[in-house]
């Protein structure tokens, strides 16, 4: 038995809880009996056996929720062999070491799924923040060479394997049934693009939004940007006046909005738009989830290279890339698509979801099972 320990809201609730499934999915079509012990609610669509361990009471979910992982482990093992344990989170870091003790001692492989890496950037306190000081204790002392490690990049799986960790690349991956052919086939020059996410400056929404500014009205009046997460005052308030009467008529901001209202929105968009600084440690060592859940649904994505997409897409085959973080540079890029032929666009599209179901679905990371389960 393979049992995978999060402290997400499985399956769905989060990019952590789909990829949690996700590779639940891979063990199970492995071959392995697998259970998930989460913090989610039970899902009757799941084929996946599991153990919530939800509480209204969210300190008690949180501050509790290692131990009473640790009950339902010594009780699963006093019912079956328990071959491994795969902990993506499970609330506070001393579960983690906690948990990764009871394995050790009751010769149980521990394998980390290891999805990110944080740099001082991201913290308005930088080096000195505690989020960012627990996740580099975890990260290169928690975990150590006796585990086996799920790596979502090169950079992380260069790391682990360097301390002499069994190690596995496997970056986001999905079920090719939830893969959607586009829902929308442009016959006009009209063109949409969509961000959807909650991190303003660390997606360089500002530079963005100063690019669409900086178009011709000819070329602006053939675009819109649909933008959840945040609302339009927020927004206005961040970028000033001066750019935004400029570009008002373009932007439809949404606010936050739940992820099924989000994915509809995905179906209507030609374009999801994710820039990133690849010289920033948590942009090497991730991997965006917004690019998969934008190319399954058939919608093509505009973005610079960071973490390993240069491995996955290529400009004007099916991606938009562009090549540096500066305004000239992306406006360039949004020209770009607005002058596609609609051919070009659909041809982009396609092809995105081409590349989902030969690189990213989890059926073709068998090798990488065996070597983590060997």
């Amino acid at each position: 038995m393979l049992v995978l320990v999060t402290y997400e809201n499985y399956p769905s609730g989060s990019p952590g809880a789909k990829r949690n499934h996700s590779l639940a999915q891979a063990f199970y079509a492995y071959g392995y009996d697998t259970l998930v012990i989460h913090k989610g609610e039970i899902s009757q669509q799941n084929n996946i056996p599991q153990i919530t361990l939800y509480r209204n009471n969210k300190y008690n979910k949180w501050l509790l929720f290692w131990w009473r992982t640790l009950c339902e482990l010594r009780l699963l093992r006093k019912q079956k062999n328990i071959d491994a344990v795969v902990i993506y989170s499970c609330g506070l870091l001393l579960g983690k070491w906690i948990i990764k003790k009871w394995c050790n001692y009751h010769g149980i492989k521990v394998i980390f799924d290891v999805v990110e890496w944080y740099s001082k950037e991201q913290f308005k306190h930088g080096l000195w923040s505690l989020n960012y000081q627990t996740k580099q204790f975890e990260n290169s002392h928690i975990i150590d060479k006796k585990c086996r490690v799920i790596t979502i990049s090169k950079y992380l799986r260069d790391y682990y394997e360097n301390k002499g960790c069994t190690t596995a690349r496997i970056p986001i991956v999905c079920d090719k049934n939830i893969i959607a052919e586009p829902s929308i086939i442009r016959t006009d020059s009209y063109r949409t693009m969509i961000y959807a996410g909650s991190h303003f400056d660390m997606d360089n929404i500002p530079l963005i939004l100063s690019a669409l500014a900086s178009l011709p009205k000819q070329l602006l009046s053939n675009i819109k940007f649909e933008i959840f997460g945040y609302s339009e005052e927020y927004i206005k308030n961040r970028i000033g006046n001066e750019i935004w009467t400029k570009i008002e008529d373009v932007i439809n901001a949404h606010g936050r909005q739940p992820n099924d209202i989000v994915m509809k929105a995905y179906k209507n968009a030609d374009f999801t738009i994710l820039l990133r600084n690849p010289n920033y440690r948590v942009n090497q060592a991730g991997f965006p989830s917004k690019v998969i859940e934008s190319m399954s649904q058939g919608v093509a994505i505009m973005c610079n290279y960071s973490s390993d997409l240069k491995d996955f897409l290529t400009d004007g085959e099916n991606a938009i890339i562009v090549n540096e973080l500066d305004v000239n540079s992306l406006a360039q890029s949004i020209s770009r698509i607005i002058l596609l032929s609609n051919d070009d666009v659909q041809r982009l599209k396609l092809n995105s979801i081409e590349t989902v179901r030969m690189k990213f679905c989890y059926e073709h990371y068998n090798d990488e099972i065996r070597t983590l389960l060997s």
